[in-house]
């Protein structure tokens, strides 16, 4: 007990924001910026505007999804949010993604944590 006290003041305590106040679009995996990546249907790379790398639309909505569970953490979110969160057309690419790399709870309506 007493050295949880002495390093109590070296940690700061983790914010919990309001998931509506949070931007939701696509984001850069390399430079990190919003609305620089546009996702064509039935293109398999695409490229970002400000960095100038080109990336598979995998990698893009893999990077968002994971970047969407750490946000959640243990609540956890489900198909629609992530598919509203990554503004994807292609429903099956980002149901992919989340069944292959996150660990889900339920049948029908599953929600996906990351694996711990």
């Amino acid at each position: 007990m007493q050295k949880q006290q002495f390093f109590s003041h070296k940690f700061k305590q983790r914010i919990k924001l309001d998931f509506s106040l949070i931007k939701k679009g696509i984001k850069c995996p390399n430079c990190k910026k919003l609305y620089t990546i546009s996702i064509e249907k039935n293109k398999k790379y695409t490229i970002c505007i400000q960095c100038k790398n080109t990336f598979k639309r995998r990698t893009v909505y893999y990077f968002n999804i994971m970047e969407l569970a750490v946000i959640k953490g243990e609540e956890g979110f489900t198909l629609q949010e992530a598919i509203q969160w990554c503004e994807a057309e292609n429903v099956y690419s980002v149901r992919r993604i989340c069944n292959e790399f996150l660990e889900c709870e339920g049948q029908r309506y599953k929600r996906y944590y990351l694996k711990t």
